[in-house]
């Protein structure tokens, strides 16, 4: 993985009576426009195991922070689609957290993920993310843990609402751990308490939540010259009756 690396994390719950039209605009128009600038490598939705809370979590893994300020996303953001602005008021507990990747471990891409949100009071030394990141790894086998990622929280890009969740004046973090078991991702939090006891003694906070793999995709999939036209089709489904 870059040196480089960043991971786009977004949450977010969606108004009932709009969940399915969520899913068709979502899947379909909103996260290949976004993964269609360059720059942007893939995306993949999760949708929350259980009671986790929000219901949704999208993770884009991106090139640079660089790619987050350019003129391709800001257009996206500031312009939005007819289907994208008509979807913004129905949104809920929105929060858009950019991540420099600052440990990671594995690489195979699991279907069930622990998203572990924490902040500390300062940053420790970067070698304590990568033990963390490895430890977590190696004895995640027994959960089939097949990939590891701690990224620190910072600001980059315009966005689109508020955030909204705890705040802190110390550094914030957020661990994605993927298992390629349902069963095994029920354990990740206690794996992570185990692994980073002495660290996470010290959090500000912490807040926890498993999801399941929704659908993915690749920016070689949506790559083109031009943004994508909106989807007036599939809006059409919901709002010309």
């Amino acid at each position: 993985m870059s040196n480089n690396a960043v991971l786009l994390a977004i949450w977010n719950d969606i108004a009932p009576e709009r969940v399915d039209e969520y899913a068709a605009w979502h899947t379909l128009e909103h996260v290949p426009e976004r993964v269609w600038v360059p720059g942007f490598e893939r995306a993949t939705r999760y949708i929350a195991d259980g009671s986790a809370a929000p219901a949704y979590l999208t993770v884009y893994d991106v090139a640079s922070l660089g790619v987050l300020n350019t003129p391709s996303y800001a257009d996206l953001v500031e312009h939005p689609t007819d289907w994208s602005a008509s979807m913004r008021p129905s949104f809920a507990n929105f929060l858009r957290q950019p991540c420099q990747v600052v440990a990671s471990a594995g690489y195979v891409a699991g279907g069930n993920v622990l998203a572990a949100r924490f902040a500390l009071p300062e940053r420790p030394a970067a070698t304590i993310f990568s033990q963390l990141a490895e430890t977590l790894f190696a004895d995640g086998v027994r959960h089939a843990v097949t990939k590891v990622q701690i990224g620190e929280v910072v600001s980059a890009g315009p966005q689109a609402l508020a955030n909204a969740g705890p705040k802190s004046d110390g550094v914030e973090y957020l661990a994605i751990i993927e298992s390629a078991t349902q069963s095994g991702a029920t354990h990740l939090s206690a794996l992570l308490d185990r692994a980073g006891a002495e660290l996470l003694e010290r959090s500000l906070y912490r807040i926890d939540a498993v999801y399941r793999f929704a659908s993915r995709v690749d920016h070689a999939d949506v790559q083109a010259p031009r943004r994508p036209l909106q989807r007036s089709d599939l809006m059409s489904l919901w709002h010309d009756n």
